[in-house]
């Protein structure tokens, strides 16, 4: 390699090109000269001095000591992570694409069997985690990764970390305010894996609409317009629904007040929707239920009748469709779709397929400082 940036790890890896830049660093993808044919995404911490006198990037030390731990298909592989100087470099498995560039190209069709596929690879993983008493904190469609085989992955670890202990008070500023819970733009510091599983029901109703479901003001995101933007579409909690917003103090006023003044939209009638069968619908209820404790688990969801009895059935991971750039294109499972698509179309599908793939969709992400996330996810 021959720029001087690389130079540290030029002796393992072999440098491929950048996937992106974020807030704590850069993304590249390279090629581990030790194991044959594994290419990788380098993901760096870049730790200011004075963090580096006091230890270990937080960040980078919750992700690597979670995937450390963690073996499951559909959850990122950590292969290696690296020291050099301050900067801290995590070897991860490279995927392909991002949920959410799936679903904000227009160009690609989403099935009902699709949504199936991608909610059933999503609640596994996560259910592998829960089961670990690991909350992911920070789920949303671009931290689930997709690989060229179609396998589901959840990424970007940065927020995640361990519960169970009672009584104990854990931070409110996580999950990307669209995805986060009612319980957590309340105050509410005791949580569990239930505000994962908030996050996965609005990840279910955007595959269904194609765009955000609980979206606030584009230009005034906060945690009260949040709470509008979800009293606007599921409606204002009573005590029935929530016994538990009496233990809500101060933050009480912002339930009852609002009662009344809004009712919960059908969500069948939203449009542009597809796909919210009677059964989608219970299943989506089941995932926003305002009160936590009767929030469905991960292992009740996938034992809900929409996977379990209800047409169609979930799309095999081969048959899902993947866009991927054409940079990230490694051979095999995606060439050979390819392959096999140019066998049956004619040249000018292919030419406009190849375009698609190159497609930049960066102008689909409302966060216009994570350049990183519209690439890979992290």
């Amino acid at each position: 390699m021959s720029n001087n940036k690389y130079n540290f790890l030029s002796s393992i890896y072999e440098h491929l090109g950048a996937l992106g830049d974020g807030t704590f660093g850069v993304v590249t993808k390279a090629r581990d000269k030790r194991v044959k044919d594994r290419v990788v995404a380098l993901k760096r911490f870049k730790v200011k001095p004075r963090e580096w006198m006091q230890g270990i990037n937080f960040t980078a030390l919750r992700e690597i000591r979670i995937l450390r731990d963690v073996n499951h298909p559909n959850v990122i592989k950590l292969y290696d992570v690296h020291v050099q100087e301050n900067t801290i470099v995590m070897a991860l498995e490279l995927c392909a694409t991002d949920l959410m560039t799936i679903i904000n190209d227009g160009t690609v069709k989403i099935s009902t069997a699709h949504i199936k596929a991608f909610m059933k690879m999503t609640l596994e993983g996560l259910g592998h985690l829960h089961k670990q008493f690991i909350i992911h904190r920070d789920l949303k469609p671009n931290n689930l990764l997709l690989t060229d085989q179609g396998i589901l992955k959840l990424a970007d670890f940065g927020f995640a970390r361990s519960f169970g202990s009672p009584g104990r008070e854990l931070t409110l500023r996580v999950a990307t305010i669209e995805y986060r819970c009612p319980e957590l733009l309340l105050c509410m510091k005791q949580y569990g894996s239930a505000i994962d599983m908030w996050s996965v029901g609005c990840i279910f109703a955007e595959l269904m609409l194609r765009r955000i479901y609980l979206a606030g003001p584009i230009n005034n995101r906060s945690e009260l317009n949040q709470l509008d933007a979800i009293y606007k579409y599921r409606g204002v909690p009573t005590l029935t629904d929530w016994p538990g917003i009496i233990d809500l103090g101060d933050m009480q006023s912002l339930v009852t007040e609002n009662q009344g003044r809004f009712f919960r939209k059908d969500f069948t009638t939203l449009p542009g929707v597809y796909g919210a069968s009677e059964d989608a619908v219970d299943l989506l209820d089941k995932f926003l239920h305002f009160d936590p404790n009767k929030r469905i688990t991960c292992e009740e969801a996938l034992q809900h009748h929409y996977f379990t009895t209800a047409q169609p059935r979930p799309s095999k991971p081969s048959d899902l469709p993947i866009p991927v750039p054409f940079e990230l294109r490694e051979g095999g499972a995606i060439s050979n779709r390819n392959n096999n698509m140019n066998n049956n179309n004619n040249n000018n599908n292919n030419q406009q397929q190849q375009q698609m793939m190159m497609m930049d969709d960066s102008g689909s992400n409302n966060d216009k400082n994570d350049g990183v996330s519209r690439s890979l996810g992290f």
